[in-house]
């Protein structure tokens, strides 16, 4: 699922792997065709922020701006996503007023709007560094 891929992915990457290492290639190709800031591919809302958050960590040690994405669904092959951008709005759409953010599930503690404030902030701060 989801999480669990982009941490390996990352983990790839932070090994120094080659980008053309098979491990590498048959993992970022699984993200180009599962991509998405709206659920935890393969766990729905299960996880949600903690996938924003090692969604972002992968993409920005991988070091390119855009995905270009695989034919899944009615995602057309070669469509390019800014996932920065993706990110940012998806996460505006969930905060709070208080600048809190809503919860979507509640498996591993992802009812708590500490918890899942500190996950989303910390995706965010992906996006700027």
């Amino acid at each position: 699922y989801g999480s669990m891929t982009y941490a390996g992915f990352k983990t790839y990457i932070y090994a120094e792997l080659p980008k053309n290492d098979q491990r590498v290639t048959a993992a970022y190709d699984w993200i180009r065709r599962n991509y998405s800031v709206t659920e935890n591919p393969g766990m729905g809302a299960s996880g949600r922020y903690y996938y924003s958050v090692v969604f972002a960590r992968a993409l920005k040690a991988w070091g390119e701006p855009t995905i270009k994405l695989l034919s899944e669904g009615n995602t057309p092959t070669g469509q390019e996503r800014n996932w920065r951008a993706d990110l940012v709005e998806e996460l505006a759409k969930l905060q709070n007023e208080d600048g809190s953010f809503k919860s979507v599930d509640e498996r591993w503690m992802e009812n708590n709007a500490e918890l899942i404030t500190a996950y989303a902030l910390t995706a965010l701060r992906q996006v700027v560094e």
